[in-house]
């Protein structure tokens, strides 16, 4: 990854959150999952239970997307407790609206609808418009269910007054789809075709839109490889460079060892040399001594011979 290579994670952890970010609007799920894993290794290592609680949230939007609530509901349960330790309250009601939606997927709707009532109250107290209307039309959804449809209406007509004041394209497009829901299950097709018509307009608008988002999510993807593809380069010609230095310096540690060995060498033969010099010349020495002491003594003998007497006396018997 991209900042593994500059050395710093926590801009890693939020990149590769990211690129999880970017798969999820692709539906590329699988993928999308690994690099939020990948981000939530990086926050764990650096103890930082924000960028945790936020990753644990995206898990959990995955499992529930590939319809394993089970482990989504867990891995919101992490994070919403994360949050409370932090006491950041916006975050809070994030996860207490998820909650809501993955209870009522699962069929539990009084459970859901205190959950969305939790988030509603928070967004709605911290300005949070957009949120706020989103739980609104959460909470007509569940009580649409529960049959209580006047309740429903009522959540549905204020989530589009704020949608249409905020000039929200989801917000009005969700409370049209329920709230024609909401009259096709009172019998009143006639609203309920009227309403449908409208969620059309704006699904469509919206669809285009989604499309971009995919789009710029392809590009940004792109952008992403292409990066990852250059300092991947990058780092492989400094590997050789690398390689090419080592090399170097055992070429010339091997030199600077072969020198070393060959003087060592040069010195035995040295001393070898010249001790058999000094053993051929004291041998030369010792043979010049012993020639001379021959010489002399042969000198010696000469002389004696000289001086003896030359001739035998016979002696008679007779």
């Amino acid at each position: 990854a991209i900042f593994d290579q500059i050395g710093d994670p926590k801009k890693s952890a939020y990149l590769h959150n990211n690129i999880g970010r970017v798969y999820w609007v692709l539906k590329s799920y699988d993928l999308a999952h690994e690099y939020y894993y990948k981000a939530l290794e990086y926050f764990k290592n650096k103890n930082d239970r924000a960028g945790i609680a936020k990753v644990y949230n995206n898990i959990a939007s995955i499992y529930k997307l590939k319809g394993d609530l089970d482990q989504a509901l867990s891995f919101m349960k992490k994070s919403i407790e994360l949050k409370r330790e932090i006491g950041n309250r916006l975050l809070i009601a994030t996860s207490l609206n998820n909650l809501g939606d993955f209870y009522e997927t699962k069929g539990e709707i009084r459970k859901a609808e205190s959950y969305y009532k939790q988030a509603a109250a928070i967004f709605k107290d911290t300005g949070r418009s957009r949120n706020y209307a989103v739980s609104l039309v959460n909470l007509g959804s569940v009580n649409r269910k529960r049959q209580r449809f006047g309740k429903s209406l009522e959540y549905f007509n204020e989530a589009i007054k704020i949608g249409k004041k905020m000039g929200s394209r989801l917000v009005l497009q969700v409370s049209y789809r329920d709230i024609s829901k909401t009259y096709r299950d009172m019998g009143n097709y006639k609203k309920a075709l009227e309403y449908h018509q409208l969620f059309k307009q704006k699904y469509d608008a919206l669809y285009s839109e989604k499309n971009l988002e995919r789009i710029q999510a392809i590009e940004k993807g792109y952008q992403i490889a292409k990066r990852e593809k250059e300092i991947a380069l990058l780092k492989k010609e400094s590997q050789i460079k690398n390689l090419e230095l080592a090399r170097e310096r055992t070429l010339g540690e091997a030199r600077k060892a072969t020198l070393a060995i060959v003087g060592v060498l040069l010195v035995i033969l040295a001393v070898l040399v010249y001790a058999r010099y000094r053993l051929k010349h004291k041998m030369y020495n010792a043979l010049l001594k012993e020639i001379d002491i021959r010489k002399q003594a042969e000198k010696k003998f000469r002389d004696l011979s000289e001086k003896s007497v030359v001739g035998i006396c016979i002696i008679q018997d007779d």
